[in-house]
């Protein structure tokens, strides 16, 4: 296995090269790094066709899906506090993947 820096589009299109998928699974370390995850959608969504790749799983939390009532769960009054941050961050990695111009399977 080879290290990568998820955000270094170069690297990662050197490691990823010749792979049929990849699941990326991350969180920010701490509230300093929450940029970590929507900086990584993108930065992804740019390596993997640059590599031959088109298939992305993208793990994140439940925040940003939808209640019965259509509201999300992070913006519910009763979201915990303690993860909201995070929930938004992936929210924003959701919408980055939502406005792929479809050159990446996810």
């Amino acid at each position: 296995m080879t290290d990568a820096d998820v955000l270094d589009v170069d690297a990662m299109t050197k490691v990823l090269a010749e792979h049929d998928a990849v699941v990326a699974a991350l969180k920010a370390r701490d509230d300093s790094e929450l940029h970590v995850v929507p900086d990584a959608a993108r930065a992804l969504l740019e390596a993997l066709p640059r590599a031959g790749v088109r298939r992305l799983l993208f793990v994140g939390g439940g925040g940003s899906l939808l209640s019965p009532s259509g509201q999300r769960f992070v913006d519910s009054p009763d979201f915990p506090k303690q993860y909201e941050d995070e929930a938004l961050a992936q929210a924003r990695a959701l919408e980055i993947l939502r406005g792929a111009n479809g050159a990446v399977d996810w």
